[in-house]
């Protein structure tokens, strides 16, 4: 039989005082849940649940669902889960005192088409100040035109960027514990190589609409026997969602 976990103790109390019992397939002995591991801000997904009783039977149970985080996730009576914010949260049922919990990830919502740009902070010739000609094109304080496009699979996001005519590699992140997502990207045009490694806040999105920042570095160094380089940092990225 499952342990009921204590910091959810008095919601099961409360959702098991509306529990049927056990009724002539015997008691319930446990309880399977079927949930998405993973739900985007503001997607939803049902949940479902089967009993085992000690008849040997299966019973579904279809109501007196609860989130132990409801700030993170909610889930109605009848199931229905809708990611809120950022976080961890449990989806659980309650059946003759018997609890059967699904964990949940909600992950922000990239998905789509974004632009905007990024200012430089800083372009640092190496070895030394006399390669400073690798830096041309990045004079600090001027903003560069960006786009990024993801698409999204559970915490796993896919896309390319095209920073200031620059065309990278695609990508595939996954969305870290805070809800970001690092990006690394390389890029050759002659007599250049770039090496991009962004580092993106989560997004605040609502509906087809959305903002994020973020920062990156640009490591420009020579692909044709070109010597020296050039390090590019740049402290604000600022994107605009411009579709879904």
């Amino acid at each position: 039989m499952n342990k009921i976990p204590t910091l959810l103790l008095l919601a099961l109390v409360a959702a098991s005082c509306g529990d049927s019992g056990s009724g002539p397939s015997g008691a319930t002995t446990n309880i399977a849940v079927t949930l998405p591991s993973v739900l985007k801000i503001g997607e939803t997904a049902q949940a479902t649940a089967i009993a085992t009783t000690s008849g040997g039977g299966g019973k579904p149970l279809s109501v007196g669902w609860r989130s132990d985080s409801p700030l993170v996730a909610t889930v109605d009576n009848t199931g229905m889960v809708t990611g809120v914010t950022n976080g961890l949260a449990n989806i659980f049922i309650v059946s003759d005192g018997v609890s059967g919990t699904k964990s949940l990830r909600v992950v922000p919502n990239y998905q789509g088409q974004w632009a905007g740009g990024f200012t430089t902070s800083a372009a640092t010739p190496f070895p030394s100040d006399a390669y400073q000609h690798m830096c041309a094109g990045f004079v600090p304080q001027t903003t560069l035109l960006l786009t990024m496009t993801f698409t999204q699979n559970g915490q796993a996001v896919n896309g390319q960027f095209i920073a200031s005519g620059l065309v990278p590699s695609s990508f595939t992140s996954l969305v870290n514990g805070d809800g970001g997502i690092d990006i690394r990207a390389s890029n050759t045009t002659n007599p250049f190589q770039y090496d991009f490694t962004w580092r993106i806040a989560a997004p605040s999105t609502s509906g087809s609409f959305g903002f994020m920042r973020g920062t990156v570095s640009i490591v420009r160094t020579g692909s044709a026997g070109l010597v020296g380089g050039c390090n590019i940092e740049a402290s604000s990225v600022a994107l605009n969602k411009t579709s879904g």
